[in-house]
């Protein structure tokens, strides 16, 4: 099951949001507010709905609470692998690099002189 994040952009409140979701078992939608609509069309966030009848019942009915997915996860997953590839592939390896070309040069003058005074 290999999903393409690329095309998800998220405002900083439902990140947020989200984040904080990880902490609570399941909340309405009026924690949610206008990101209700985004996070269900995404499929981070799934309703669950408690049983009620066809018939009308006096008082207020069942709140639906929302709770994170596997989807809201694997993306958790897609987003630290990406950023642990940036560090990688524009930090580490020049340094790692550096380092090694240094060394090699110091062990190469090194060996020059070694053979000049032969």
């Amino acid at each position: 099951m290999n999903e393409d994040f690329s095309n998800v952009n998220l405002f900083l409140s439902e990140k947020f949001k989200l984040f904080l979701m990880r902490f609570r078992k399941g909340v309405d939608g009026s924690f949610l507010g206008r990101s209700l609509v985004s996070l269900l069309g995404l499929r981070f966030i799934t309703a669950s709905y408690p049983f009620c009848d066809t018939l009308k019942t006096e008082g207020d009915n069942p709140k639906a609470l929302y709770t994170l997915t596997t989807r809201y996860w694997r993306y958790c997953v897609w987003k630290r692998n990406r950023l642990f590839d940036k560090i990688l592939t524009s930090i580490i390896i020049p340094i790692f690099v550096s380092v090694a070309t240094t060394l090699l040069l110091l062990k190469l003058q090194e060996l020059i002189e070694l053979l000049r005074q032969q």
